[in-house]
């Protein structure tokens, strides 16, 4: 990634920090947000194109005791360099930025409604961490889900609690 677009992404990240920061998000890693609840961590990470000046943001919840040693991208995406709510005559939103502070301010506020529209409503359905285990719209699977009763249970593994925090760069 060259430098100018290096420090246009940060100007953007910067600029949703503050935003996220409403709805509980705390920047974590460079490209990472998260929030905490008591047996998981719900996550959002934009991913910077290396073609385009461009992102597309993905949901995640991660069970604090997993095992796997890269995040698991199991949420709604939106889609290559844009997104758009299922409403009729919706527009399209764009997720590409350049040097002009109005296409950076744009940008920046079309990632906050993305995840105030998708992202907020999606990860509170799970606010009961219950719903994890039995929701059919949950996004772990049969590993994870025992792997959260286990976390439910205090049964939880040091090591795995200490992986989770590196994946999502919490300290």
């Amino acid at each position: 990634m060259d430098k100018t677009k290096r420090q246009l992404k940060e100007k953007i990240f910067k600029s949703i920090t503050e935003g996220l920061s409403l709805n509980g998000f705390e920047r974590s890693k460079s490209t990472f947000w998260v929030r905490q609840k008591t047996n998981s961590i719900q996550f959002i990470h934009i991913h910077t194109f290396s073609y385009a000046y461009s992102f597309r943001v993905h949901l995640g919840i991660r069970v604090k005791n997993d095992s796997f040693d890269a995040t698991a991208l199991n949420g709604p995406c939106t889609r290559d360099g844009w997104w758009e709510t299922k409403k009729l005559f919706s527009k399209k939103r764009s997720l590409q930025f350049s040097d002009d502070l109005e296409v950076i301010n744009k940008c920046a506020g079309n990632i906050i409604e993305y995840v105030e529209t998708v992202g907020v409503p999606w990860f509170d359905q799970f606010k009961d961490e219950n719903e994890l285990l039995v929701n059919e719209k949950s996004p772990l699977g049969d590993e994870e889900k025992k792997l959260l009763k286990d976390m439910m249970n205090e049964m939880a593994n040091e090591e795995n609690l200490k992986l989770s925090n590196k994946v999502l760069g919490i300290k």
